[in-house]
């Protein structure tokens, strides 16, 4: 859907706004926001470079601070971290992270 709405490059500075407030969304929230917006930045980067880099920057910090959600925290097992409602955060932080690797490769 990103690559048929290139209008979406124009909400970068406020995915990249919500990315840099730590508190306001849960770390799966987050990281779904920053793949969204990285495939954003990449996709339109020539509508507006600048909101693209400020995308590309935010995402890549949300990324690397949630690495440890993938691999886990030292000394706990990886499974034990759940949402609310029963999910596997590591499930989907892997999955989310991964799909943000790999628009990385195409960069």
């Amino acid at each position: 859907i990103v690559e048929f709405v290139p209008e979406s490059i124009s909400d970068a500075p406020i995915i990249a706004s919500l990315l840099s407030e730590k508190g306001s969304l849960t770390a799966t929230e987050r990281l779904s926001a920053a793949s969204a917006g990285l495939r954003i930045a990449v996709a339109h980067s020539v509508r507006g470079e600048l909101g693209a880099k400020m995308l590309v920057s935010a995402s890549t910090a949300v990324l690397l601070d949630s690495f440890t959600l993938v691999i886990g925290p030292i000394g706990v097992p990886v499974s034990i971290l759940r949402e609310d409602n029963g999910e596997d955060v590591t499930n989907i932080c892997r999955e989310k992270m991964f799909r943000m690797i790999s628009v990385l490769s195409t960069i």
